[in-house]
């Protein structure tokens, strides 16, 4: 999957997210591997070339970070360390 659109997410305009960008997708998944509940944060600004991917763990003082100026990798991370992720 390179888009976001093919995961089932669409970004809203949400001002109560404190580590989003003006357009954000967020929701509860698990880490790939150890099952370990995270909320992910993902958002973009309104030209979508930047990605900002933010999560905590909801166990422990976890926490994950990482930027991105293409989609396609925004994507590839997601996928990689987070099961089935979808917006609320």
């Amino acid at each position: 999957m390179k888009t976001f659109e093919e995961l089932g997410m669409v970004f809203d305009s949400d001002g109560d997210c404190n580590t989003c960008y003006d357009n954000s997708c967020h929701n509860i998944t698990t880490l790939k591997g150890t099952g370990e509940e995270y909320s992910l944060h993902i958002s973009t600004n309104n030209t979508r070339d930047k990605f900002l991917i933010y999560a905590n763990s909801l166990v422990d003082d976890g926490e994950m970070e990482a930027e991105f100026d293409k989609e396609d990798r925004a994507v590839r991370y997601v996928c990689q360390h987070f099961n089935g992720f979808k917006c609320f």
